[in-house]
């Protein structure tokens, strides 16, 4: 998956994208699996930075319409 980020970044530093969409657009419309969310949950438990953990539940998804 990060390759996936990388080879997007390359495209749009080099003016390649063409119909292709920016990475931060991309990053706006993302959400989190609930299996994902519960596991950056715990990681922040762990690290005592549970002031963090609105966000992640502001990012996941959320039934069937999730994006």
């Amino acid at each position: 998956m990060i390759s996936a980020v990388k080879s997007f970044y390359f495209l749009e530093e080099h003016d390649a994208l063409g119909g292709l969409e920016k990475v931060g657009t991309m990053l706006d419309k993302a959400r989190y699996s609930n299996s994902l969310s519960s596991k950056l949950t715990a990681h922040l438990q762990r690290i005592n930075r549970t002031d963090l953990i609105p966000y992640i539940q502001y990012d996941t998804k959320h039934g069937k319409g999730g994006i």
